[in-house]
């Protein structure tokens, strides 16, 4: 019987949220050197007050550009991944709990809510295929 990859990936979802994981689409640095820019300009063309004032301004233009754009881990499993995307995270679970001696992957996602070792092995290649597959950056 083969693994139902919807229930593993809503498990990996769960798993996600649990630890509370956001990631961003890689809008942090350009929201910096926003600030930084607005910030430089200010101070050249004003002064200390110019600094402070480019400064404020800088970061609530960064702040625009970049809401919205940070999600948890969990909602991106569940809204994002496309389907070949999806079989992949499963191949790389299931591979993994292979590899530390859970024989019986088919009820992995029961295991995977319950037992604290498969967890941490789930989440380490869950974090493994979002920054090298996805190519998103871990906030926390």
């Amino acid at each position: 019987m083969p693994i139902d990859t919807g229930e593993l990936i809503k498990a990996l979802a769960i798993l996600a949220d649990r630890r509370g994981v956001q990631v961003t689409f890689k809008e942090s640095a350009k929201g910096a050197a926003i600030c930084a820019a607005a910030a430089l300009m200010g101070g050249l063309l004003g002064g200390p007050r110019g600094l402070a004032l480019g400064g404020a301004i800088g970061s609530i233009a960064a702040y625009g550009l970049t809401e919205g754009k940070f999600k948890s881990l969990g909602e991106i499993i569940l809204e994002d991944l496309t389907e070949s995307q999806r079989i992949e995270l499963k191949e790389h679970v299931t591979n993994a709990m292979a590899n530390i001696g859970y024989s019986d992957v088919l009820n992995i996602g029961a295991l995977l809510l319950s037992n604290g070792r498969v967890q941490d092995v789930a989440f380490n290649v869950l974090k493994s295929f979002a920054t090298e597959q996805l190519g998103l950056t871990i906030v926390n």
